[in-house]
């Protein structure tokens, strides 16, 4: 399952998530269109051009989407499968150690963010990659929740 922060509630993959235990997700954020692409081990698996048919979870969407992100940050209390990280149009740049709880400096204008896990199927970890702009606000948010099945 995913969420898209203060747009969407739990949402099922539209496709079928690949099965490998170790999973290499790419999220794209392309800000002049408010679309948010997630990729698992090269898959597309969502594509969503938010919008207010689709981000139903609060009327407020809009107040933290259209923040222009310049930072991201993984949740020291809630991101329990981020493994490691880095920045690129290409799924196998230099990878990270996952550093929980601080502000990492982010372009989504030239670089995806690519976030590799173990986690399995029904384990209920998940991944929370919080955006945030230059004032520290947020600035959306995408979440993959590892139930059974997979969600985002």
């Amino acid at each position: 399952m995913y969420i898209l922060g203060a747009c969407t509630p739990y949402n099922k993959f539209p496709v079928t998530v690949p099965a490998a235990t170790h999973k290499t997700w790419s999220i794209a954020y392309y800000t002049t269109e408010q679309r948010v692409a997630i990729y698992c081990n090269g898959v597309q698996v969502a594509n969503v051009l938010l919008s207010d048919s689709v981000c139903t979870y609060t009327s407020t969407w809009r107040d933290y989407w259209e923040r222009k992100p310049t930072r991201i940050y993984f949740s020291a209390s809630y991101d329990t499968a981020s493994v490691s990280y880095c920045f690129s149009s290409n799924p196998d740049c230099e990878l990270k150690d996952v550093v929980r709880a601080e502000m990492i400096q982010w372009n989504p204008d030239t670089h995806n963010i690519t976030v590799t896990t173990d986690s399995t199927v029904g384990s209920n970890e998940q991944v929370i990659v919080q955006f945030y702009d230059n004032g520290g606000y947020d600035a959306g948010s995408v979440i993959i929740y590892f139930s059974t099945p997979i969600q985002y």
